[in-house]
């Protein structure tokens, strides 16, 4: 328990300064980082109950897309930023790291496997962002679909 508290709380320090990074000021900042730390806690609570790595990637990378799309309409910031600064903690940079390691060494199964993991993380990330960003883009369109027919 102690362990997954220090790595939301690094999720959340993180994900400030990636925020100032892409030009997050003000109450966007702790926005950003309250929904990086709900985004890794539920990634940690869907890996412990047994969800495997690439469907805890999917459940809170949809957490992120959907706190992405309530709050940047709130804040009034462009929804790419804010995920960015949300979904930072998924990024499967541990992983990465070991890929491009056992590539330079010459360690070619242990280089496919790790690269396996890399990009099944990032998969996950991107399909579960997707969806949540598509769903929100065909609502906005239905909804003008009928607004524009109920004034015919």
């Amino acid at each position: 328990m102690k362990s997954e508290v220090i790595q939301i709380i690094t999720s959340l320090t993180g994900s400030i300064g990636f925020s100032l990074i892409f030009g997050l000021r003000g109450k966007q900042l702790p926005v950003a980082a309250i929904g990086a730390g709900f985004t890794w806690g539920i990634y940690l609570v869907a890996e412990a109950c047994g969800s495997g790595l690439f469907f805890a990637n999917v459940l809170a990378s949809i957490f992120a897309g959907i706190y992405t799309v309530v709050f940047s309409h709130v804040l009034k910031v462009p929804k790419t930023v804010l995920t960015f600064s949300v979904v930072v903690s998924l990024i499967p940079g541990r992983a990465l790291y070991n890929t491009m390691k056992y590539a330079m060494s010459g360690e070619w199964l242990e280089f496919a496997q790790s690269g396996m993991t890399t990009i099944s993380v990032a998969a996950a990330i991107a399909i579960g962002i997707t969806v949540v960003l598509m769903g929100a883009q065909l609502t906005g369109k239905l909804k003008l679909a009928i607004k524009e027919r109920r004034q015919k």
